[in-house]
């Protein structure tokens, strides 16, 4: 019997330490930029999805600048396994629609992956610890792209 109850506590334990299925989550975040306009926001935007992203030409799958609308795909690598041989990756996208005085941006996670020294594997399951892990690094990114827009100008004169 006591052999029985050990094994239920064990069987327990180990479905309490498993991770959850992973869900895409979506999270909006609305800025308010004071004595910009939609277009000079916009301009901003597109240039720091230029130099975030290295090449904005492969991660842009639509703009708009009339419309006043970005929407690119990210991936993120922010963290590892205990042993440093795994990197672990989220997959997002960033959705910009400007506005004059403010843009929002909308983000997702798609999907989270694995990086090992041969191969990228999509995770399925993952502990409340990455999940969590993972969106931080998205926050981050938005974050960075507010400080951006805030700081610059879309068509910044130059001297030349």
């Amino acid at each position: 019997m006591k052999v029985i109850f050990s094994l239920l506590c064990f069987s327990a334990l180990l479905v309490g330490c498993a991770g959850q299925q992973f869900q895409p989550s979506q999270n909006t975040t609305v800025v308010a930029v004071d004595g910009k306009g939609k277009l000079e926001i916009y301009d901003a935007a597109r240039q720091w999805f230029s130099s975030y992203f290295v090449s904005g030409e492969s991660v842009i799958d639509y703009e708009n600048r009339e419309v006043g609308t970005i929407i690119g795909k990210g991936m993120g690598q922010f963290g590892s396994d205990p042993f440093g041989l795994i990197d672990y990756r989220a997959h997002y996208t960033l959705k910009v629609e400007t506005k004059n005085n403010k843009f929002r941006v909308t983000s997702e996670i798609l999907k989270h992956s694995n990086r090992g020294s041969d191969r990228i594997y999509d995770v399925g399951y993952l502990s409340p610890e990455r999940v969590k892990q993972g969106e931080a690094h998205v926050q981050n990114v938005i974050e960075n792209l507010e400080n951006y827009v805030e700081s610059h100008s879309g068509a910044e004169a130059s001297d030349w």
